[in-house]
């Protein structure tokens, strides 16, 4: 079992095209934002959720505030689909790829309260051109379905930041 961390200091290089990742390999990369309301750790109003992996899958603890409501005590579904968005994009990042989302689709189980812990974990199902399909789960630690995602994230011609192709590739056996 293989286990990185994600952190947006890691892609936020002033060159832009390559770093190195926790495991000292250097790759392409799209730049993320530290303001990003997701993960970004320098957005004074966002989330900052931290993500790891283990076996290709982004995962992430989230214990939502009192700030994300809708209706009282109830995390707001935007948000909540912004989390399981992030997941998705996470898990396409630890595949050295650059895609942004085409579709979301997501399902509501149960209803997400403030203040209670909860695990988001993003993964690949498949990459077909320059289609990626991704799913993502938020569940309670116990594994009881709060919602779940699925996406498809498209893969630039060209990527803008290293003038590199970045076509498809074999989605490695990760759940």
């Amino acid at each position: 079992m293989t286990r990185a961390t994600i952190s947006s200091s890691e892609f936020n290089d002033t060159d832009g095209e390559m770093s190195r990742n926790t495991l000292g390999e250097r790759r392409h990369h799209a730049r993320l934002n530290t303001l990003c309301v997701v993960c970004g750790k320098e957005n004074p109003h966002g989330l900052k959720l931290s993500f790891s992996s283990v076996d290709h899958v982004a995962t992430a603890e989230w214990i939502p505030s009192a700030g994300w409501q809708s209706f009282q005590d109830t995390i707001h579904g935007g948000i909540i689909s912004a989390v399981l968005d992030e997941a998705m994009s996470q898990s396409i990042i630890l595949l050295h790829k650059e895609a942004f989302t085409m579709d979301l689709q997501i399902r509501f189980h149960e209803k997400v309260r403030v203040g209670e812990l909860l695990l988001v974990k993003g993964w690949v199902l498949n990459i077909r051109n320059r289609r990626i399909f991704a799913e993502a789960t938020l569940t309670t630690p116990d594994g009881k379905a709060k919602a779940r995602a699925r996406g498809t994230f498209l893969i630039p011609k060209r990527s803008e930041h290293s003038g590199q192709s970045t076509g498809g590739s074999d989605v490695p056996e990760a759940h």
